[in-house]
């Protein structure tokens, strides 16, 4: 004869499958939140490496000194102080912690030389060396007065005429005799290399090219040395949304006076989840620390959330 089980036996039973039914659902639930905190963890070091090769990559082909934390997008960096603070001996910087929320730099147009439109610093020094020595018999009478132009008639640089369009207008940055110890980039300090149509008295219309040489001229001689600007470019740390916005202009966007002839940047997501963006440079070397963030992540049977973070550093010698 069988006997039929107890209501305490029935319960003890039941005890026993829940608790079983309660583990499996939470070893369940714990590898489902690990397999997303690894999912995640993966995407923040994909982000954050390829933010740092972009930025890396872009600051190479960047004039060295002109790597600056601005407070304001159309501040011509004048008070070195107040406005700006360059980046070259500065201790490290946290744009997360810092009144200095833009990281800005101005890139020679390196596109330009890989195709062959100039040879690099050579060509330019040449061509503003030209300008300055020429000074007497290449006034453009009908033009600004502080405009020189004497390339065309000279046949002086003519391979920079040939190979940019009318219109085209670049910045000439003077970096001195050596780049380690020349002097901070600042906008005021750019000379306006312009080529346009010319027409003769014969009617026949051509190139020519000149530059804009302003009150305060330096003293070029053929040992100094000169770069090509096309663009300025820069990253912005929004806190509000935790986010790293880059831009990038045009220099004939913006000059000849950055403050009065700002135009609206567009600026696009660079990355998200930003919990820091640190920037220090030591004897020359530039070092750049991102570092990404994801919180409120589900955690283990201790810790019911948690947190993930990664940070990537780059160099730029």
């Amino acid at each position: 004869m069988k006997k039929a089980f107890t209501i305490i036996e029935l319960i003890v039973v039941i005890v026993i499958l829940g608790i079983v039914a309660g583990l499996g659902i939470e070893i369940i639930k714990f590898s489902y939140d690990n397999e997303q905190r690894v999912r995640i963890l993966n995407e923040l070091e994909l982000k954050s490496q390829v933010t740092m090769d972009f930025l890396t990559t872009h600051l190479n082909n960047a004039i060295k000194n002109s790597y600056r934390l601005k407070k304001q997008e159309n501040s011509e960096c004048a008070n070195s102080i107040t406005d700006c603070k360059f980046v070259f001996n500065m201790s490290k910087t946290s744009l997360k912690d810092s009144d200095f929320k833009i990281f800005e730099w101005a890139r020679i147009a390196i596109t330009d030389k890989k195709q062959g439109k100039w040879d690099g610093l050579n060509e330019t020094r040449y061509v503003i060396e030209k300008a300055v020595n020429n000074k007497s018999d290449c006034y453009d009478n009908l033009a600004n007065p502080n405009y020189f132009q004497c390339f065309s008639q000279k046949k002086i640089n003519q391979k920079i005429i040939d190979n940019y369009s009318e219109g085209t207008i670049l910045g000439i940055y003077f970096l001195g005799d050596n780049i380690a110890t020349s002097t901070s980039f600042m906008e005021k300090d750019l000379y306006d290399f312009e080529v346009y149509s010319i027409t003769s008295t014969a009617g026949t219309t051509s190139k020519a090219t000149r530059i804009k040489l302003r009150l305060d001229e330096k003293n070029f001689t053929m040992s100094n040395v000169y770069v090509l600007v096309d663009k300025i470019e820069g990253v912005i740390y929004d806190g509000t949304e935790n986010k790293l916005k880059y831009y990038s202009y045009d220099y004939k966007d913006k000059k000849p006076n950055f403050v009065t002839n700002t135009k609206d940047i567009a600026k696009v997501t660079l990355v998200n989840h930003v919990s820091d963006f640190s920037i220090s440079s030591n004897n020359g070397v530039t070092t750049l620390r991102l570092c990404l963030e994801a919180k409120d992540l589900p955690g283990s049977f201790i810790n019911k959330k948690t947190t993930i973070s990664v940070c990537k550093t780059g160099v730029i010698l």
